[in-house]
């Protein structure tokens, strides 16, 4: 199965345990843990947010789509896995082209990872 996405997503905390329990629903290796990386403003705990970066293919990309009106704070970033150009966003940070990461999408939201924790 080809997977030409990457997807980077943050929700807060409080929506930790929904985001992973829509991952398990949508991934086919069960992503109940999907959302596992701690992040808060000043690296340290209490975490105030989750984010994971996930590969897919074209119907879990879809699946994903569809499903986040369910989180009120979920803010996603998808790439083209092999270049990582941006393709499209749900923020106002970033341009469909650029080359994005994970350093860049913890710049755009304000977090960093508790205790040095990356994806």
């Amino acid at each position: 199965m080809p997977w030409p996405y990457r997807h980077i997503v943050v929700v807060s905390a409080a929506e930790q345990a929904a985001a992973n329990q829509l991952a398990a629903q949508i991934d086919p290796d069960d992503g109940s843990n999907t959302f596992g990386v701690p992040l808060s403003p000043n690296g340290l705990e209490p975490a105030t947010h989750f984010g994971c970066s996930t590969a897919s293919e074209a119907v879990m990309a879809q699946a994903m789509f569809d499903a986040q009106p369910v989180l009120l704070s979920v803010r996603w970033w998808r790439l083209e896995a092999a270049t990582g150009e941006l393709i499209d966003t749900n923020t106002a940070q970033g341009l469909p082209g650029q080359v994005w990461t994970w350093r860049d999408t913890l710049a755009a939201v304000g977090l960093t990872t508790v205790a040095g924790e990356e994806p």
